[in-house]
């Protein structure tokens, strides 16, 4: 059966207390707020809300006055009645509707002094999670977006302080620099846009601005701050539909010049909590395993096999023989007892052979070509030919980068061509970029299937940008470094708010499991054990993947 070998798990939950502050009532519904009411505190369904840019001009077609038609009575008017041939119009939205129209973010912030703050009247209708309880907003038409013109806008709302409006949606003047809330592209691969700028509680007046970049105000050397424009994925409460829609993500800070405020605003807060999950597969340990997960999951579909404490939770049942907390310790496989143990052997001796600093390719001792790889782009040659049954070596020292995304191919779905490969790393690995397999499709025969095994001997390190990592990842160590240190075998998911998938197996001395994002219907990393390395097994893991469990599924993971 496949061992996923793990150290030590420890996976945290981000969790809050509400601090309730004197609550605000919600605006009137009245003609002239700039907001169309069906109907208004009145009785009245308007027409149409210029949200009283022009006096006494009335919100429905049946009054004396009419109504004039302007941008923001939520009719696209081409022209309206000031001439603008308007591209969109929102209710309440008197400043953009030609070609500033812009994406509406759905989500929340989250500040200990104040509670939720929304960012749109759509998140009563969004859930951050399927089986969430909506924190419902007033019966009023609001959100913050970002243009065309990539300047953040619009309004959030709290239950607790009111209105909160960003960029130049607000007045007053702010501390430093101007109105503006521009969005900026970092130029970092693998980085969100960064925001910066303010908003303001209206309530507040001038004492209520929140910065939201530590360059506005100049005090990053003190506290690094920033908001970012990011996405999340969203639930429509009646179907459970998954949507991924943009959002904000960082922090903004408030305070007062004499000292005090309102403190940090966190903007989509985890609400549920990290933990780790493998499909079709089993997990070792050899120590304890724990961790929690979400009600109703599990951690396993199979064994969960440790020597020490188990809290994690198995699918197919709980006690023996799927959850055994004394199954006792599996030797790794070392360079002393020649990368072998329970689960088999790897000659990694023999699966190398040297070169010379001008060879490209040489023969090892079964007949086998390796391929030399001096840096990670040399792997891309996978994005246009299979792997062809070879090797690949890495033969250090330092550390293999994969910068660019690469995915593996398929062999031609005729004859026996072999679509495995083994990569060898004398060193470490970094992952930085998305690696995938090509969709198993219409193929007559396992060996066409393309199958990649990494055999590292350092640490893999995968970046928090990266959501895909295809293959049989075992990080072996350098034979001499002992655990935590690094360079002793350690298997790092990154740090970042990502979902990670890795299509494939896992075998390491230590792990590091960093992703934070939540959600019941998966893990935060999800290993899913999808039966390449069976069906087309690389060269030199013959031994090894006796050991593996039987796959028996009709489609392999992408």
């Amino acid at each position: 059966m496949r061992r996923l070998l793990i150290s030590v798990i420890s996976i945290v939950a981000v969790t809050g207390a509400l601090l309730l502050v004197e609550a605000q009532a919600p605006p009137p519904k009245v003609c002239g707020d700039g907001v169309l009411q069906n109907p208004n505190d009145a009785g009245v369904n308007e027409d149409c809300d210029d949200g009283n840019r022009t006096n006494a001009d009335g919100c429905n077609d049946a009054q004396a006055n009419g109504c004039r038609f302007v941008c923001g009575d939520k009719t696209v008017s081409a022209p309206n009645a000031d001439g603008v041939n308007e591209w969109c119009d929102e209710a309440g939205d008197t400043a953009l509707c030609t070609a500033s129209c812009g994406v509406k973010l759905l989500g929340w912030g989250w500040a200990s002094t104040f509670g939720w703050l929304s960012l749109s009247s759509a998140n009563c209708s969004y859930f951050l999670e399927p089986n969430q309880p909506a924190i419902c907003t007033p019966a009023t038409n609001y959100y913050v977006q970002v243009d065309t013109g990539n300047n953040l806008s619009g309004y959030a709302w709290s239950n607790n302080i009111g209105w909160v409006c960003f960029g130049a949606t607000c007045s007053g003047t702010p501390p430093y620099g101007s109105l503006g809330a521009p969005v900026t592209v970092s130029g970092e691969p693998g980085q969100e846009p960064t925001v910066s700028g303010w908003a303001q509680a209206t309530a507040y007046g001038d004492r209520g601005w929140f910065s939201l970049n530590c360059s506005d105000p100049g005090v990053c050397g003190q506290s690094s701050y920033e908001v970012r424009l990011g996405s999340d994925h969203f639930y429509k409460n009646d179907d459970a539909v998954e949507l991924t829609q943009p959002t904000l993500i960082g922090y903004a800070w408030h305070n007062y010049a004499e000292g005090g405020g309102l403190g940090w605003v966190q903007f989509n807060p985890a609400v549920g909590i990290a933990w780790l999950q493998t499909r079709l597969g089993d997990i070792y340990a050899g120590g304890r395993v724990e961790g929690d997960r979400p009600q109703g999951v599990f951690n396993a579909t199979y064994r969960i096999l440790a020597n020490g404490d188990v809290t994690f939770g198995s699918q197919s049942g709980v006690g023996t023989p799927w959850v055994d907390p004394n199954y006792g310790p599996i030797d790794f496989p070392t360079p002393q007892t020649r990368y072998s143990n329970l689960l088999g052997k790897i000659d990694l001796d023999g699966l190398i052979c040297p070169m010379g600093l001008s060879d490209s390719t040489c023969t090892n001792s079964y007949g086998q070509t390796v391929t030399k790889i001096r840096r990670g782009n040399d792997l891309n040659l996978a994005n246009n030919n299979p792997l062809g049954g070879n090797i690949y070596y890495y033969p250090g020292p330092g550390t293999l980068t994969i910068d660019n995304p690469v995915a593996f191919k398929n062999q031609s779905a005729f004859g026996y061509a072999d679509g495995s490969g083994l990569i060898i790393v004398n060193g470490d690995l970094v992952i930085k970029s998305e690696v995938t397999y090509e969709a198993a499709l219409a193929l007559n025969k396992f060996k066409n299937l393309a199958s990649v095994a990494w055999l590292v001997q350092g640490d893999i390190s995968i970046n928090g940008s990266v959501t895909q990592a295809a293959g049989a990842f075992m990080a072996l160590g350098d034979g001499v470094t002992r655990c935590p240190n690094a360079g002793c075998g350690i298997f790092s998911s990154g740090s970042s708010a990502n979902f990670l998938t890795v299509s494939g197996l896992v075998m390491a001395r230590t792990f590091s499991f960093g992703r934070t994002a939540a959600s019941p219907l998966r893990g935060s990393e999800l290993i899913i054990y999808d039966g390449r390395l069976l069906a087309n097994i690389p060269p030199g893991l013959a031994d090894f993947a006796e050991a593996l469990p039987i796959w028996r599924s009709g489609t392999f993971a992408p």
